[in-house]
Formats: structure tokens, sequence, C-alpha cells
């Protein structure tokens, strides 16, 4: 009944997006990017990155290696996820185990590490989640590619400037700002495995008010059959899985910006069904899911000063909920099922300066210093069939910190 009345809902969406699709016709189009795959080494080197040192520099005279995949690329081949994306980056390699996307890095994923050692920044906003500190790639990444302007890939550790998530790798994903879209744009795809997406962005710039606005919905009902050998016996249907690899997704931003001020909502929410009897469940019972969900509001106010002072300040909330189903048999009666539940839910603030000043012309000084309170860490899980605690774990921490960075440029070519 879950799936019937997701189905619903995005039947109804998509009509409604094919019904006003003539309007796209009449709004004016992006702005075009760059397409890196036909520019010189020159321009290469001169595309402008944030996330190596956190302030706009080209790519040249970052501390790290870098690569930047832009709009049209991603619309170019096609990509759907950060997973896909990460897949064509040079040093990265992704697994997926049909419930959650993990990335590698120069031959290193370490299991069950949750993507711990790779930071992912939206805006400059952090997240990963204070409870797993998870980097979500796939499509439990809460908001739709299609709204990426760029994405920063920094290898190597920025643990100065960002902490110990930042051991792999830093990924900044730059989203389009109202000036981008100017106007209304539909997307729908269809595709299968009954498999279905819409989105409705609308974005404007007006003087100094610029707004974008944008709601996506995917739903996918996936493999209608998987088979596995591991499980090729007659009790568990010889290796079928049935009708248990569906995935339903729904997202949303919206970025306003006055003068130096930027306000950015997000909210995104993934239901997944897991095929693959994951630590011991039943095998073809398409209960086994998990559900993610996270929300921030981030207020970032961004001014150059007279001399050439950068201040960045921000201060943000985040929440983010998990709820795994697992159907294992009951142990009173085999033939009954007893579901697990297992919980996740997070929440935290927090808030962030930044002064840059460059100094005796080489000195480029960057100090700053980041608070976050976590002020919710729990975890929870038990039995239904019959009822049986088996983690009820509530915490609440906090992360200070402060940095200092200083880039001495000797000569035009060198940089330590």
């Amino acid at each position: 009944m879950r799936f019937t009345s997701l189905a619903l809902t995005r039947t109804l969406f998509l009509a409604f997006l094919f019904s006003i699709a003539a309007e796209k016709a009449n709004c004016a189009g992006q702005e075009s990017i760059p397409d890196l795959s036909e520019a010189t080494l020159e321009q290469l080197g001169n595309v402008k990155v944030y996330g190596a040192s956190k302030h706009l520099q080209a790519a040249g005279d970052a501390p790290s290696s870098v690569t930047v995949i832009t709009a049209d690329e991603i619309q170019k081949y096609g990509y759907r996820t950060l997973a896909d994306v990460l897949k064509t980056v040079p040093g990265f390699f992704v697994t997926n185990d049909r419930n959650y996307s993990s990335v590698g890095v120069r031959g290193f994923a370490r299991p069950g590490d949750y993507n711990t050692r790779i930071l992912l920044l939206v805006d400059g906003h952090r997240l990963n989640d204070d409870i797993y500190d998870e980097a979500m790639i796939g499509t439990e990444f809460p908001i739709n590619i299609d709204l990426i302007q760029r994405m920063e890939v920094i290898r190597g550790p920025v643990s100065s400037l960002y902490g110990s998530n930042a051991l792999f790798a830093v990924i900044n994903i730059v989203t389009r700002r109202g000036r981008d879209i100017d106007g209304l744009e539909l997307s729908a795809d269809a595709a299968s495995f009954n498999t279905s997406s819409g989105t409705i962005t609308y974005g404007r710039k007006l003087k100094e008010l610029e707004f974008l606005i944008s709601g996506t919905f995917y739903g996918s009902r996936g493999h209608n059959s998987l088979f596995f050998p591991e499980f090729n016996t007659p009790q568990t249907n010889y290796g079928i899985a049935i009708h248990a690899d569906d995935d339903q997704v729904g997202s949303s931003l919206a970025t306003i910006s006055f003068r130096d001020f930027t306000l950015q909502g997000v909210y995104g929410t993934r239901e997944k069904g897991i095929p693959t009897a994951p630590y011991g469940t039943i095998f073809n019972d398409s209960g086994t899911r998990t559900t993610d969900s996270h929300f921030y509001l981030d207020l970032r106010y961004q001014h150059t000063f007279a001399n050439s002072w950068d201040v960045l300040a921000r201060t943000f909330y985040d929440r983010y909920t998990y709820q795994g189903t697992y159907i294992y048999p009951s142990p009173i009666d085999p033939s009954q099922i007893s579901p697990n539940q297992d919980f996740g839910d997070g929440k935290w603030w927090g808030a962030e300066l930044q002064v840059t000043k460059t100094v005796l012309r080489r000195h480029r000084i960057t100090a700053g210093g980041e608070y976050r309170d976590n002020l919710r860490q729990n975890q929870s899980d038990y039995n239904l069939n019959p009822y049986e605690p088996l983690l009820d774990d509530k915490r609440q921490s906090f992360v200070g910190a402060l940095y200092v960075q200083d880039e001495l440029t000797i000569t035009k070519s060198l940089t330590p």
C-alpha cells in the first residue's frame, strides 16, 4: 500500500509537469558554463575553486589536486547521483550494496566506514551527520543533482581547515543561483523498472534580491526479480528476490540572497528497499528497508571590506533521522515475523567565522573558528515480536576549533 500511494503521488506530479511544460519555452535559459573537456591547460588552471583553501582561487594555485565537474558535464554524460560522478574522478572508486553507496580513494575503502573520511559540503555547509559522520553520495543525497552548478573534488588531507573528516578528500557542491535559472524550469523523466522523476525549479534575480526554489520527486520500482546465488535453495525462492529493490526520493531546495546575506534551506528524504537480506534477515521479504531524511537551514554573511578584508560568517541548524526496518523470523513462532526497528536521530547547530586578508602582498592569511553543538545523537534498536530492547543510547557533544593558514607566494609560479 505504501508503494501504491507513492506511485500515485508521482503520477499526479508528472502529469502536472507535462501539463505546464509549454510554459518553459517562454523562460530564459541559464548562463552557459565553459565545457572543461574542450578547455586548454591554461584555461583549466584558471578555473576558480573554493574548497581547497576556503576562498576563491585559480585551480592551478590551489594547494591540492582539484577536479572540477560542471553542470554541462553532468548533463552531457547523464550522471544522476554524486556516486555516478565520483566513479569518473581519477583515484576514486564507488561500490553499492543496493542500499548505500560507498566511496574509496586511492585503493582504500574500509568496510563499514560510512564514508567518514570524506567531507561533503554544499555551498560550504557541512553535510556529514552527527551520528554516523556519513557522507551520503547516492540517491540518499538530499539535493537534485541537476541543481549543481559545479562540483569541486579536492584530494588529500585538508584537516587544518575542515577537521578530521577531510582525510581523503573534500567534496564541495556549489548549487545554482536564481540568475542561472531566470524563470521557470521543468523536467520529467521516465525509464525502465517503472522509474520516473520530475522537477520544478523557479529562480530570479531582482536587483539586490536573488532566489531559487526547487522541488524534486524520484521513484523506481527497481528490478522485478534479482538472483543471488548465496540463497539458491527451495526455502529461499531459489535465490530470487521479488519486488524488493524499490527506491523513493523527495527533495527540495530554497536559496534566498539579499545583498551580502544568503539563507538556504534543504530537505531530502529517501526510502530504499533492500533485496540482499542483510544481517541475516529473511530473504525475499520486501519489508526490509531504510529511510534517511536530512534537513538544514544555513544563514551566511559574506562581505569584502575596505583594504581587502574578506569576512565570512554563518550559522546553521541541521536535523538528520534514520529508520531501518529489518525482517527476522520470530523466535516464538518461526512462521511469524519479528521486525527489528533501528533508529538514529541527530540534531545540531553551529556557527562559523572566517577572516581572510592579504598582508605584505605575498601572505594571504586565513583565520577563523567554528563551533558545533550536537544537541542530539540518539540511537535505539528493538525487536517487536516479542518486544525486546537492544539499544537505547542518548548522547550530546560539542566541537570547537580554531585555525590559521598562511599562503606565502614566493613567485607567481611557486606557492609552498
